[in-house]
């Protein structure tokens, strides 16, 4: 099975219900995709994500759009989370979103 990494910090959220949605720099599958989800040292968080649907766009319209998903309650967290963990916000850069469910 193929996988995917989160921040430690984040993957409460995900299980909450309450980031339904990762934008990554490549994409990681097509929808119906089972990645098993596993932290930032490769360390299994026990559980998988299906990706149900995936898009580019550019990161400026993910933090306007889609920041809630992503686990946010307001864009400027979204960039800075952005920033400190890719050390640079560019807002016109392609990026793809990734909405995905657990099971």
């Amino acid at each position: 099975m193929n996988t995917i990494r989160f921040n430690r910090d984040f993957i409460p959220f995900i299980t909450a219900k309450r980031k339904t949605m990762t934008t990554r720099w490549r994409r990681y599958g097509n929808p119906g995709v089972v990645l098993e989800v596993q932290d930032q040292d490769a360390v299994s968080a026990g559980f998988s994500i299906r990706i149900v649907h995936v898009q580019p766009a550019t990161l400026g319209f993910v933090a306007k759009r889609f920041y809630y998903q992503e686990g946010f309650g307001h864009r400027s967290e979204f960039v800075r989370a952005w920033s400190e963990i890719y050390g640079d916000f560019d807002g016109d850069v392609i990026v793809f979103v990734h909405e995905f469910e657990v099971v």
